[in-house]
């Protein structure tokens, strides 16, 4: 197995492992905040990683296509099975829940790869970029979006089929851990697409991952004041920051 593909699977094996610990352990209550900002820059720091690094391989129709096909399989046959109480209560559902959030990152991945086919020059990064943090904030942050429509008239579209952050708690669930947040995943299909397109045109990918993380972590403050953040806003702005002398526009364009 090939170094990105490796880092890629270990980190899902690693954040599900956490995810499962979570739900069987309790924090004291002076350590609930700072376990709390733990945790949150943990899940949402590796997979940027994760998905950095598998953006690097050689990717095909028939690769992303898998990924596509058995990531969907497992996050939403994993997610019926759970919510079907055929497992019961306490570590069998909390390990299909944390495996099927790793199959979220599968076909998040793949999607975003088989996107990524579709820009045919470096150049095209820079609309693709712009129109996606426009329209996110529209989706996410006007009454007529998309995002506020599904979070007000069917709150649990968005817990189906979105990327879970885990709380930590002063009383531990015994089973599948709660939830402090979700992402959706449009940010890591695009965040995908982004990737497989920087590695692909060979652009600064690692240092846009680097800057990515910090972006994203203190961006996601936002979430105090708001109900809700367009996470495609950081993702777009470090893209284009970060490899905006890599682009060479011609006077037409």
């Amino acid at each position: 197995m090939r170094n990105g593909f490796a880092v890629f699977f270990v980190t899902l094996l690693l954040l599900a492992a956490l995810r499962i610990g979570i739900g069987f352990v309790s924090v004291p209550e002076g350590l609930i905040l700072p376990a709390s900002l733990l945790v949150t820059a943990l899940f949402i720091a590796l997979p940027i990683v994760a998905v950095f690094k598998v953006a690097s391989e050689e990717w095909s129709s028939k690769l992303a296509a898998a990924f596509l096909v058995a990531g969907l399989l497992v996050h939403f046959g994993l997610l019926l099975v759970v919510r079907s109480g055929m497992l019961g209560e306490g570590l069998l559902p909390a390990v299909a829940t944390a495996i099927g959030q790793s199959g979220f990152f599968l076909w998040c991945v793949g999607l975003g790869a088989m996107i990524s086919f579709l820009l045919k020059d470096k150049n095209l990064l820079i609309p693709v970029s712009i129109f996606l943090v426009a329209f996110d904030i529209f989706l996410v942050l006007t009454p007529i979006g998309i995002t506020q429509q599904v979070m007000q008239q069917a709150p649990g579209v968005l817990p189906a089929v979105a990327y879970n952050v885990p709380m930590v708690t002063s009383e531990a669930t015994g089973g599948p851990a709660r939830a402090f947040g979700y992402v959706g995943p449009a940010d890591f299909l695009f965040m995908g697409m982004f990737f497989v397109a920087l590695h692909r045109f060979k652009l600064r990918a690692r240092d846009t991952a680097i800057w990515l993380i910090p972006a994203v972590l203190v961006y996601l403050l936002l979430i105090l004041v708001l109900p809700a953040v367009p996470l495609l806003v950081p993702i777009g702005l470090t893209v284009l920051i970060v490899n905006w002398r890599e682009f060479q526009m011609t006077k037409e364009e």
